[in-house]
């Protein structure tokens, strides 16, 4: 995703955070979208892309499985045995 947008659109890549494999913890996925678009002197109107590539899950909000479903992120980190402590929901 980053070649394609860097080469096809000529995106500075000093505008990209990729974050792959144990790079993406759950700490530096909160805190690259903290730093890098929140802090970033982003304006309003300007264009934001987050690409997500990976597993998810699917949670109840509340406490009827009826009630709507989120879909969590889950981080490099994330296993079934701790899954509830390292998603992030977005």
């Amino acid at each position: 995703m980053v070649d394609l947008l860097s080469r096809k659109f000529h995106i500075q890549s000093s505008h990209f955070i990729c974050l792959t494999d144990e790079r993406a913890t759950r700490n530096a996925i909160i805190n690259g979208i903290q730093h890098h678009l929140i802090e970033n002197n982003i304006e309003r109107g300007d264009a934001m892309l987050i690409f997500y590539a990976g597993h998810g899950s699917r949670a109840a909000m509340g406490r009827r499985s009826s009630e709507s479903l989120i879909g969590p992120l889950a981080d490099y980190c994330a296993s079934c045995a701790h899954i509830k402590e390292t998603i992030l929901y977005v």
